[in-house]
């Protein structure tokens, strides 16, 4: 329930974030007086900012062709990145960006108005995106991709790079309203503010935001309430961490630690006393293993292997197999100690965990009772 609340959040946040901008473009909708083509390329009946706003038919006489798609045009945006892999890194790069405006006008049969869309803006665009990437030679010795008309050089050295193209096109259409600011005879952008194009009218498009506005805020508060509730609730019926870990790991556990009375080690602490394969299974119940780790203990087992070297002889005892969760229980013994494979040994030291790996070490260990086992014992 935690998951799904969040995500309803997530969704609501969204939500809202979209309904608060179809509530400002309303705003400046609603604030951008409405003049004749013929006023706006003469300033007039602007704003006290210079707000307005004006519709009308397109007049354009060199219209452009996008790129990508070839679609006759008044504006298009091209975006172009590089998408690769660093180790375990996702890493991208931009490496082309245009805005290309044609020169155009409109005109409601008053007069024309320039419209100065270079900067690009809020625009009923298509949109279109392709992705390619060179094949095994081209991605060493460098491949130019093709995108309709529109060529990517890739360079030496891009094996595994993928090339997303991003195109945005402003098709040709036989009327347009445009909402910005008066500049020099033309409409333009409201400085901070974006172009607003549309084949919308004022009056179509001022309802279609104003409506947007309402079923997006109303929408994403519910979702926001809803999904925060159900986080709360979630959050507060979850079990711990710690008893689902118990639930997983029951079916390997062998017998619980129990402690004797078992002479006092140096540290004056009493020793945990028990069987590698138990030793074993405590240490599944919490990997952490804070109860165990740099206690001293005594550890019985049946021996595994035995390493010598200079320094220690390593034993390791018998413990059940189990894949991805404990590698080994093993006893670091003085040099040269006498110890075979398959004895049944008693060893008492310092407990030492280390959860990476994992592995159980009794660090400065000495052996309490050592047995032989019955093949060497009828010797």
């Amino acid at each position: 329930m935690l998951g799904i609340g969040m995500l309803i959040i997530a969704v609501g946040f969204i939500a809202l974030i979209w309904g608060v901008f179809q509530k400002v473009k309303a705003g400046r909708v609603a604030d951008a007086p409405l003049v004749g083509t013929a006023q706006a390329a003469q300033g007039q009946g602007a704003g006290p900012k210079g707000q307005i706003s004006s519709q009308g038919r397109v007049v354009c006489q060199q219209p452009l062709v996008s790129p990508v798609t070839g679609t006759p045009c008044l504006y298009y945006k091209l975006k172009t990145e590089a998408h690769w892999k660093s180790g375990n890194e996702n890493k991208s790069k931009t490496i082309d960006e245009q805005k290309v405006a044609a020169q155009f006008a409109l005109d409601d049969g008053s007069g024309p108005v320039w419209v100065d869309a270079r900067e690009g803006g809020d625009f009923d665009t298509k949109n279109h995106n392709e992705e390619k990437s060179t094949g095994l030679l081209g991605g060493i010795t460098g491949q130019d991709l093709i995108f309709g008309n529109y060529r990517v050089s890739t360079g030496m050295m891009s094996l595994g790079t993928k090339y997303v193209v991003r195109e945005e096109v402003l098709p040709i259409s036989a009327n347009l309203y445009a909402c910005g600011k008066t500049a020099n005879g033309s409409i333009a952008a409201p400085g901070w503010r974006s172009l607003i194009l549309s084949t919308k009218t004022r009056d179509e498009l001022l309802s279609h935001a104003t409506k947007s506005a309402k079923t997006f805020l109303i929408g994403g508060s519910a979702s926001f309430a809803v999904g925060l509730v159900m986080a709360i609730v979630g959050a507060i019926i979850a079990p711990p961490a710690e008893a689902k870990a118990d639930v997983g790991t029951t079916i390997v556990t062998q017998a619980p630690i129990t402690t004797t009375a078992s002479p006092k080690s140096d540290d004056d602490d009493k020793p945990l006393v028990m069987a590698a394969p138990a030793f074993a299974a405590e240490f599944l119940k919490d990997t952490k293993s804070t109860a165990m780790d740099t206690k001293t203990a005594e550890i019985n087992g049946v021996v595994k292997s035995v390493e010598n070297d200079a320094d220690n002889t390593m034993v390791e005892f018998e413990i059940p197999a189990v894949k991805g969760k404990l590698e080994s229980v093993s006893a670091w013994l003085p040099p040269k100690t006498t110890v075979k494979k398959g004895q049944q040994l008693t060893v008492r030291g310092t407990v030492y965990i280390d959860d990476d790996s994992p592995t159980i070490t009794l660090m400065h260990a000495t052996v309490v009772t050592p047995s032989l086992p019955a093949s060497s014992a009828k010797h």
